[in-house]
């Protein structure tokens, strides 16, 4: 089956590191939200970070996990760059939804990496799809990016679904200003092959 993906407008907005412009599109069934700062002309790769959505960080400030800081890593380079986009996802607990977080949270014994309590708890251990942020890469004639994310398996999917990744970079969040965060991260990079 083919999936198509719709661009159902755009505006510009203000950030609190630079204007972008925020576009809003329908892959048949949800909404996916990019921003971005330019567009590359001819043959550059296009600075991208496929982001998902994390309720709790982006809008309870919560410092369990690091999915705001590497957002605002991401929106902060493509500002200072001129150049580049973060699309985001609805992939709530790698697409578990809301009521995984929940439960994630309520394990008996403490937190742990939120792939392995997904895995306890009868979820699929990732169940991302990235096929829709590729999809708009390509809408916009984006062939190849520089990816913004720790995450190979990101990379693996633009590349299955026709995106060259010409480079990857790193967002790591500095262990000096959160060091709460380094039983998170080294969890990430352990059971999720995440390179930090």
């Amino acid at each position: 089956m083919q999936q198509l993906i719709s661009k159902l407008g755009e505006m510009p907005l203000r950030t609190d590191y630079g204007e972008v412009t925020f576009s809003a599109w329908y892959d048949g069934k949800s909404e996916v939200y990019s921003v971005h700062t330019g567009l590359p002309k001819g043959d550059e790769p296009l600075p991208v970070r496929l982001h998902s959505s994390c309720v709790t960080a982006h809008y309870f400030q919560s410092r369990d996990c690091d999915c705001r800081e590497q957002f605002d890593m991401a929106l902060k380079r493509i500002c200072e760059d001129g150049i580049g986009m973060i699309i985001v996802l609805d992939h709530q607990a790698k697409d578990n939804g809301i009521m995984a977080t929940l439960a994630e949270n309520n394990l008996p014994g403490g937190k742990r990496n939120s792939s392995d309590a997904f895995e306890a708890l009868g979820f699929p251990r990732d169940n991302r799809s990235y096929f829709s942020g590729a999809l708009i890469l390509k809408k916009l004639g984006v062939r190849k990016v520089d990816l913004i994310s720790n995450n190979k398996k990101k990379l693996a999917a633009l590349v299955e679904n026709g995106i060259e990744v010409v480079k990857r970079s790193s967002v790591v969040v500095d262990m000096e200003v959160r060091p709460d965060l380094r039983a998170h991260l080294e969890g990430k990079k352990e059971s999720e092959g995440h390179e930090i």
